[in-house]
């Protein structure tokens, strides 16, 4: 699918207008991918019922526009604005590239695996970040794209549902694949000089990760903030049982006992690796809720 005279905020030049930047439609987008859906049925017998059904999606987007006129020395739009610092964003919109993509410093790590703490100096920072150009500094020219998206490669789906006599049961779960995270609460508050204010006469709240990292200094754009977010989730679970002629063989009443947001099982370090946008800086927790579910049938 191309989908064309998308919007975007575009930068404009000097005097053409009563602002530096317009919104306005210009943007193009490629999308390629396949699905593909599984439905079986194992049983069907009088007592015994078995279903089942799995989905997989792979996707694949690209833009392919971003200007009124063709311009080959912008790098794109920034993005993803992020809590820090004042006007920083970790995101680039770029034309040859996916939606999203993150766009930063790439870290250097010491012997130990442990990343190098940023100095805000940007001749003594190429220890800390690698200088992508080599002209003896760190600046934004050192900044680059990462092969890495909020949006996922591969989205799978798989559900079960189970009747045996009067009992039933039944489970659904999705799984996405090739998505990344940018953790900017680890990156707000994970430094230890940041957090410390004297005028209040306490010390604010440090992350665990700074036992990892030991960041003295913020260092907003590192790469080493942005995770794999692949995850497998189980939405939810369900068991019951059916009691037929409670008053008259006409009447049957249900009861089933329900959980919703069971597990999930993902490498990512913050709460939560379903996050739209692909930037996690404060978000409600999911609850897990456990219910029982009641149904008169007449």
């Amino acid at each position: 699918k191309l989908s064309t005279d998308l919007l975007a905020v575009i930068p404009v030049p000097n005097g053409s207008n009563f602002t530096n930047q317009i919104f306005t439609n210009v943007g193009s987008m490629g999308n390629k991918g396949i699905e593909g859906t599984l439905n079986l049925i194992p049983f069907d017998t009088k007592n015994l019922k078995w279903e089942l059904s799995a989905n997989a999606t792979f996707n694949k987007n690209k833009i392919t526009k971003l200007t009124k006129v063709e311009d080959s020395s912008s790098i794109g739009i920034l993005v993803g604005g992020i809590s820090g610092g004042i006007g920083n964003t970790i995101q680039i919109q770029s034309v040859g590239f996916p939606l999203n993509e993150f766009f930063a410093y790439q870290q250097i790590y010491d012997e130990n695996g442990k990343p190098i703490n940023a100095t805000g100096n940007p001749v003594t920072d190429t220890t800390a970040f690698v200088d992508q150009n080599h002209d003896g500094k760190i600046t934004p020219d050192d900044l680059i794209w990462l092969d890495k998206s909020p949006e996922p490669k591969v989205y799978l789906g798989f559900s079960s549902s189970f009747i045996f006599k009067n009992w039933f049961a039944g489970f659904s779960m999705r799984a996405s694949i090739g998505n990344y995270i940018y953790n900017n609460v680890n990156s707000q508050q994970g430094i230890f000089a940041n957090n410390l204010d004297g005028t209040k006469g306490y010390l604010n709240n440090v992350t665990t990760n700074y036992l990892e990292t030991g960041f003295q200094k913020a260092q907003y754009l590192s790469d080493y903030y942005i995770e794999d977010a692949s995850f497998l989730r189980c939405d939810n679970v369900s068991l019951g049982y059916n009691f037929r002629n409670v008053v008259s063989k006409n009447v049957s009443l249900k009861v089933a006992a329900v959980v919703q947001n069971v597990f999930v099982i993902t490498d990512y370090s913050g709460l939560d690796p379903e996050i739209a946008g692909g930037i996690d800086n404060n978000i409600y927790p999911r609850p897990r809720i456990f219910s029982l579910n009641l149904s008169l049938n007449l």
